[in-house]
């Protein structure tokens, strides 16, 4: 039975932290020939007005971002299963995530 973990999980928000654990997330999932899934978790800002076009707005930029890490995931040499894009609290989400798709280790 091997150690190595056969579903990974890699929370990202684009930041400098972000591009080092999808360096680390792409060569352990290569290594172990693991599933990995990115998330990107969202969440809406308020607003009194033009509610619809700030959701658009957040939504859009949260994909693009998402779309970027996944690009710069397979450039780091690995390989993502699925891109999920959430909305709502990023701890809830990430964990309700890794549970849902049951990976043994959250990047």
């Amino acid at each position: 039975m091997s150690a190595l973990p056969k579903k990974l999980v890699l929370a990202t928000d684009g930041s400098e932290d972000a591009a080092l654990a999808v360096r680390a997330a792409a060569d352990l999932s290569r290594d172990a020939g693991a599933e990995l899934h990115v998330v990107h978790v969202w969440r809406m800002v308020p607003s009194a007005r033009f509610e619809d076009y700030i959701y658009g707005s957040l939504k859009a930029q949260a994909k693009s971002l998402l779309d970027a890490e996944v690009r710069d995931v397979e450039e780091a040499g690995g390989t993502v299963t699925k891109a999920h894009l959430r909305e709502g609290g990023p701890v809830d989400e990430i964990l309700d995530l890794a549970d849902g798709v049951g990976a043994a280790l959250s990047v």
